[in-house]
């Protein structure tokens, strides 16, 4: 959930907040208790789609660069001995094709660093009648063998996980949406508590207010478009400098330091690219209607 939905779903919280407070006198306005506990339904679900999707998200980065962790060290023993080993035997061909560095190694892509060990690998294993007095064992050779099997298998994972995660995602946009109706009903309704409870109306457009971090952005009005936050999938923080463009080219912005981006758009269906260094590129058709600024957050993904 980036930081704007973040503070759409405290702003619900606060106004659920408003009407605990003054229940009994809102319970007098026709609908209005519907309207709540419709409301109250949607942000459940969300949190709790939210708890879901952080705990997969936390835990699995965190198993993940445990166990990579563990493979670079592993390999790195093995560099070191390889190295000895080739410098002593003066065999040039050999020493190039295992002389990584730990920075190498953990600036490595996952499929490089996987390809990497396993060189190591095959020349640990052709060499080990001879290297036992340079330090190298066949555990060694087994352990990073290990870790090259666990590391495989968790890189795996999040391609397996991403259609879960991003049901997760369309399942709290869908309440959120729900939430957006509601609310806009809520306004309407709350209106007459004008009629005789002023106070009353006035706490409750208190609740209603937001942060806008929409508000922080320079861009210049626009009417008829597009906007939102662009995010990376995995990690879920703002990237800020992505490039929004529409199909034709010309009409082209930039994600600020929040990852949010308000692009102008014709009205109609138009096909939008995101992209950014190091993601694949994110390519949909939206269809934009005249006098709307159509919100549509975007995650980006990185190369399998």
């Amino acid at each position: 959930m980036n930081r704007y939905k973040e503070n759409k779903l405290s702003m619900y919280r606060t106004v659920l907040e408003w009407y605990k407070i003054h229940e009994a006198e809102v319970n007098a306005i026709p609908m209005l208790k519907t309207f709540i506990l419709s409301i109250i339904d949607e942000v459940t679900k969300i949190e709790g789609l939210n708890v879901m999707h952080q705990t997969d998200l936390t835990g699995f980065t965190l198993e993940k660069r445990q166990i990579r962790d563990n493979l670079e060290k592993s390999a790195m023993q093995l560099v070191w001995t390889l190295t000895a080993f080739f410098d002593h035997k003066d065999s040039i061909i050999e020493g190039t094709d295992i002389s990584f560095s730990i920075s190498d190694l953990r600036n490595a892509s996952d499929e490089s660093l996987k390809i990497n060990c396993l060189k190591l690998i095959g020349h640990a294993t052709t060499n080990i009648a001879d290297m036992a007095d340079y330090g190298l064992t066949q555990q060694m050779i087994d352990d990073t063998n290990v870790y090259i099997e666990k590391f495989a298998a968790i890189v795996k994972a999040p391609r397996q996980r991403i259609g879960e995660r991003k049901s997760q995602k369309e399942k709290m946009d869908i309440s959120f949406r729900a939430i957006d109706k509601l609310m806009g009903r809520l306004d309407k309704t709350a209106n007459l508590l004008r009629l005789n409870r002023e106070d009353l109306f006035v706490s409750y457009t208190s609740a209603r207010v937001m942060v806008d971090l929409k508000g922080k952005s320079k861009s210049p009005e626009i009417k008829t478009g597009m906007e939102g936050i662009v995010t990376d999938f995995e990690t879920e923080q703002p990237i800020a400098g992505a490039e929004v463009k529409a199909d034709n080219g010309k009409t082209v912005v930039k994600t600020d330091d929040e990852g949010y981006y308000r692009i102008a758009l014709p009205a109609g269906e138009t096909k939008i690219h995101v992209s950014y260094s190091g993601f694949t590129t994110h390519t949909e058709t939206v269809e934009i209607e005249d006098g709307i600024l159509f919100e549509n957050d975007i995650e980006l993904e990185k190369p399998e």
